[in-house]
């Protein structure tokens, strides 16, 4: 009979950050993914140097991970339509 293997968690449970704001960009190797606290400004007027004084969180991962990311992302705003209605794009004027 195999040995069951017990899960553990955290003790202390995981801090979230708002962001509002992000940056793509990649290598070979990694895609990097920059989240930003924006804030004051209208988006279209945003300077590099006022978001580069924004609290900035980075995350790193493999273009693999980067893939299931983008699939956990497609399938829980396409759950998230469903049950809420669609998310307007706030780049578009439609």
């Amino acid at each position: 009979m195999p040995k069951k293997i017990k899960e553990t968690a955290p003790a202390d449970p995981i801090e979230g950050t708002y962001v509002n704001y992000f940056k793509v960009g990649y290598t070979a190797d990694v895609f990097v993914f920059d989240q930003f606290q924006v804030f004051g400004g209208d988006r279209p007027d945003l300077t590099e140097e006022h978001i580069r004084r924004c609290p900035r969180y980075r995350t790193i991962t493999s273009p693999m991970d980067a893939k299931q990311l983008l699939k956990q992302l497609e399938a829980s705003i396409a759950a998230y339509e469903r049950h809420h209605g669609l998310i307007h794009d706030a780049q578009r004027d439609d």
